[in-house]
């Protein structure tokens, strides 16, 4: 584990969350992508905290108080403004679907990241003092311009990360480890409505390094599942590169 500090200080959207939680717990964190897209110095738009040593009933409370809006109260999570503030917690699969997941509060920093997609989306930024959690090697990995998963049995609950793995690999213009993509090329994605997966080629389309999506698509042999297309026109892939 890497552990180190970076400065949120004299960040004014995020004080009036610290004095709303300041009095019940010290252990909130950024997480996820607006933790990578900080170590990458690009603009962070939406902040994902994730909140522990509360119950949910004063949780929900605290929320109700600033008119958050709750998304699923099974997920614990609720939106305010450009948060999104969630308590810890383990997901398990239980029944087919983005929504079949049980789901209870965790407390230990390590298993909450343990459920997360890919190393660079698993670290951790404590607001209050700024310590820098990285259980995944999720730094060396974005250093590395490396894209790999975290854990087996939970990446596999949830077949949507193939795509967001297609979006990464061309947004951040990274390759994919060779067991993450062997991990990927045995699952499917027949579970997965329309409007999520259009969702995610939106991403796609909108990235920097179609090709490397692209070709990571192909190497999933989803080219023509999602596409009803299978090219290997070099005029085609020659085209794709210059977009």
């Amino acid at each position: 584990m890497q552990i180190s500090k970076i400065d949120l200080r004299n960040n004014a959207e995020l004080d009036f969350i610290k004095k709303l939680l300041a009095p019940h717990t010290k252990r909130v964190y950024l997480v996820g992508g607006c933790v990578r897209d900080l170590l990458l110095g690009l603009k962070i738009s939406d902040f994902d905290l994730e909140i522990y040593d509360l119950s949910f009933e004063k949780f929900e409370a605290l929320m109700n108080d600033i008119k958050a809006n709750g998304v699923g109260k099974s997920f614990f999570v609720f939106k305010y403004k450009n948060f999104d503030l969630s308590l810890a917690r383990y997901e398990n699969k239980i029944s087919k679907g983005h929504k079949g997941f049980e789901v209870r509060i965790c407390n230990d920093e390590k298993q909450a990241c343990k459920r997360r997609d890919f190393t660079i989306n698993s670290m951790m930024i404590n607001i209050f003092t700024n310590e820098f959690l990285d259980f995944y090697e999720g730094f060396s990995h974005l250093q590395k311009k490396l894209l790999k998963h975290i854990d087996d049995n939970s990446f596999k609950e949830d077949s949507l990360r193939i795509l967001r793995a297609v979006h990464f690999v061309s947004r951040f213009d990274l390759q994919s480890d060779t067991k993450t993509l062997a991990l990927m090329q045995s699952m499917d994605i027949s579970d997965l409505s329309l409007d999520r997966i259009n969702a995610e080629l939106y991403k796609f389309f909108k990235a920097k390094n179609l090709l490397a999506g692209f070709l990571l698509l192909q190497n999933l042999n989803l080219e023509e599942r999602l596409f009803y297309h299978k090219s290997n026109d070099k005029a085609f892939l020659e085209l794709l590169e210059k977009s």
